[in-house]
């Protein structure tokens, strides 16, 4: 019995010890440690999606070829944007858009300027953790309409 006891107290205080690493990571450490995949992509409220009709879940609409490309941040400020192990078409290049990214000062937004997408685009960080990265963004229609755009990824 104390044996079994003893492996408890083990594995418990591993899981301790995990636990507080995480807390001591800085945003920058947690985005550039791993590739991040998109998990699903909806926006609030729904929309009329030409061809398609009203919807609210983007990630659906996605190719299965584009379900598996991954955002690479680097320490040093740069990503790039990849395709997974499937590709659309197989003469397309394995990084389809690279650029820079940046947190505002309080870690709570993410600028990204691409060299595909002109401008610079805002996310506000909803959650980010080293399982888990949760965006959103709002887009404005012709008729001022507001939609809030929610991203979810995982590695």
């Amino acid at each position: 019995m104390n044996c079994k006891k003893a492996i408890i107290i083990f594995l418990l205080a591993i899981m301790a010890i995990s636990c507080e690493k995480e807390k001591d990571l800085t945003k920058t450490e947690i985005i550039t440690r791993k590739p991040w995949l998109l998990t699903a992509k909806t926006i609030t409220p729904p929309i009329d999606y030409p061809g398609i009709g009203i919807i609210s879940d983007f990630f659906a609409l996605y190719d299965q070829c584009s379900k598996d490309d991954i955002w690479v941040f680097k320490s040093a400020g740069s990503y790039t944007m990849e395709e997974g192990a499937t590709k659309c078409n197989p003469a397309d290049p394995t990084v389809w858009d690279m650029g820079t990214w940046a947190f505002n000062s309080d870690e709570t937004v993410l600028t990204i300027s691409s060299s595909v997408y002109q401008g610079l685009s805002e996310y506000t960080i909803d959650e980010l953790t080293t399982a888990a990265m949760k965006l959103s963004y709002q887009l404005i229609d012709s008729l001022d309409n507001i939609y809030t755009v929610n991203e979810s990824y995982g590695h």
